[in-house]
């Protein structure tokens, strides 16, 4: 989140084009960020972010200067990215197409930052895009933004509670499916249920039935 001077807001809601680039420089991240969550290609997240910013500009008179810009923003530009969504019915985002497109090359991972936990970071990311739509967007927003709770509410037009019960919602079905993903990966993890568990020393393994 960023905090933009509402002068600039206000000079190119007055159809000022080198304030309107203003806006577009301090949020084409975020932006970006939000498009490609939905499309999981970086071709289609391009093309959504410009879209996305054009809508804004063409709506930009409808932003009540009395209320806080980017709450109205991020509204805007999720509800655009959502409806565009819809009309290019586009697949749903699989969990092969979203790591593909993601996961970084070895040699660009950071240095001295451990491979293992990009690779968790991976995960988490790969099950974010595997959720249902009305969960997807509250932890989008809300942790990948890093909005608070009301900010996220004000953009989607939901009660913080309601937030907050679909961002609880979203935390159990991730960690069920990451469990998941776990025992498939440890078959033979004695404290998996789903394996084989294997003898502790000192005990005999029962003979096998007839």
């Amino acid at each position: 989140m960023s905090d933009l001077d509402p002068a600039i807001v206000e000079r190119a809601r007055g159809g000022d084009e080198h304030s309107f680039r203003v806006v577009v420089e301090t949020y084409s991240r975020a932006i970006y960020h939000i498009a490609f969550r939905y499309t999981a290609s970086r071709d289609a997240a391009y093309d959504l972010s410009q879209e996305i910013f054009l809508h804004v500009y063409n709506t930009l008179g409808k932003y009540d200067s009395e209320r806080p810009f980017e709450p109205w923003f991020f509204r805007v530009a999720t509800n655009f990215a959502i409806n565009w969504i819809r009309k290019k019915r586009l697949p749903e985002v699989s969990l092969d197409a979203f790591e593909a497109d993601i996961t970084p090359a070895v040699d660009e991972t950071p240095p001295g930052e451990p491979l293992e936990r990009e690779e968790e970071a991976e995960k988490i990311r790969a099950a974010v895009a595997t959720l249902e739509e009305k969960y997807r967007v509250v932890v989008t927003l809300r942790y990948l933004e890093e909005m608070s709770l009301e900010e996220v509410g004000e953009i989607l037009d939901l009660p913080a509670g309601t937030v907050k019960n679909r961002l609880y919602r979203a935390r159990e079905i991730l960690k069920r499916r990451l469990e998941k993903a776990v025992r498939a990966e440890n078959p033979d993890n004695p404290d998996n249920p789903d394996g084989e568990k294997k003898p502790h020393k000192g005990e005999t393994s029962p003979p096998p039935v007839r």
